[in-house]
């Protein structure tokens, strides 16, 4: 199988070795499992411990599953010959005090998706110098994902998408033409979960003419300037004539037009990527 991505892990890879915790920040099917199941991989053949997980609904069974990697106890003795499981609290202390180890490392897949109060633990850990890589759709700037050094995956090269595709084929059994292998490419964007997906759908006749899953926006900006720019000058007129409901009525749509824009500006900045 061709290599995707090597450029990000080598760098993932150097910056671990380096002691330093990261943040890898991608869009879904972009590739980020990928790339953390060939970090752990390179990391573990260069020595390293590590445990990689993902959050599934259960924070207790996501700490015991890193207890029991790392060997750290997961029950408390009540009396003579008699234990019982750790809290939630008592793992998180118990793990706190015995991760910050030299060669030691958690890789969370899907970290976007940690609850609040999971994330402030990854701040202590942090804080402690434990070895963190958080693997992410783009997150909120707040805690944890602000805290951590980010590497933001980059699109893949037309060659890369296409080799993806053409193994995919092979192993579906199927023989895709330069001239699919074209049109594909401009459906799944840079995408490689939806260039495997329209390869899977190809063999089984479901491709349409759609354009699929790619989205492409639209900056409504010049349209709210130019909305604002023509109820300015209604306003004016309004003025101009001594006509005083024209002018009110052009006030009252000016804030209403103002309103919308810092709407459409603050939903702008939810949907760019960290720092953009």
């Amino acid at each position: 199988m061709s290599e995707y991505r090597q450029a990000e892990i080598n760098l993932v890879c150097g910056a671990i070795d380096a002691k330093q915790s990261l943040l890898v920040i991608g869009k879904s099917g972009e590739g980020k499992s990928h790339l953390a199941d060939k970090v752990e991989a390179e990391m573990s053949a260069r020595g390293w411990v590590i445990w990689h997980g993902r959050y599934e609904g259960q924070a207790k069974s996501l700490l015991e599953s890193i207890a029991v990697k790392f060997d750290v106890p997961t029950t408390i003795e009540v009396s003579e010959g008699r234990e019982k499981p750790m809290t939630a609290i008592q793992l998180k202390a118990e793990l706190a005090e015995n991760l910050a180890r030299e060669n030691w490392l958690l890789i969370f897949d899907d970290a976007d998706r940690l609850p609040v109060s999971f994330r402030y633990w990854l701040e202590e850990l942090h804080r402690l110098n434990v070895r963190l890589l958080l693997v992410s759709a783009p997150p909120m700037p707040k805690d944890i994902f602000l805290k951590l050094v980010r590497i933001e995956m980059q699109p893949l090269e037309k060659n890369n998408l296409r080799n993806i595709m053409t193994e995919e084929a092979q192993a579906q059994g199927i023989t895709l033409t330069t001239a699919q292998l074209a049109d594909f490419e401009g459906r799944v964007g840079n995408n490689p979960a939806l260039a495997r997906r329209i390869v899977a759908e190809q063999r089984l006749g479901l491709v349409s003419d759609k354009e699929g899953d790619r989205v492409d926006y639209i900056d409504g900006t010049p349209f709210i300037l130019a909305i604002l720019a023509t109820i300015s000058i209604v306003r004016f007129v309004g003025l101009g004539l001594g006509d005083r409901s024209l002018y009110i009525i052009g006030g009252i749509a000016m804030v209403c037009g103002m309103a919308i824009k810092i709407l459409y500006a603050a939903a702008n900045r939810r949907n760019r990527r960290l720092g953009a």
